[in-house]
């Protein structure tokens, strides 16, 4: 059974918002090489990503994110256990602009699994991006 990990974190005053981009690329590389899939949605300032896969790659890439200086703040949402089937399917890394801070916003306030409810719910709204 997959695992699946939802974290919260801010774009450090290091990054500029035009290496968003690359981070990305590089996230999707990572995450084909490590078969995880994932979604993460931007504001233009905070990020939250759902990583789903095996334990062990979805939690060692947690700890990448954590440990990596363009991001701050880093916050973890939600862990545990996912269902029999990705959310996600065959996308290394979707990548949704949330232009109005809709989606942030909702997962502040959320908790646990409500995190997941609210993204699934959130992710038909959002621009998806390749």
């Amino acid at each position: 059974m997959d695992f699946e990990l939802v974290y919260t974190s801010v774009m450090s005053h290091l990054t500029d918002i035009r290496g968003v981009a690359e981070m990305v690329r590089q996230a999707r590389n990572y995450n084909v090489d490590h078969a995880l899939t994932s979604v993460l949605v931007f504001d233009g300032e905070r990020f939250c990503q759902h990583i789903e896969g095996g334990r062990d790659a979805v939690l060692l890439l947690a700890g990448k994110i954590a440990a990596d200086r363009r991001h701050r703040q880093f916050n973890i949402v939600h862990q545990g256990t996912a269902g029999v089937v990705r959310r996600f399917g065959d996308w290394p890394l979707a990548y949704a602009l949330d232009s109005r801070g809709d989606v942030m916003e909702s997962i502040r306030r959320a908790r646990g699994p409500d995190v997941i409810a609210v993204l699934q719910q959130q992710i038909p709204a959002l621009v998806l991006l390749p």
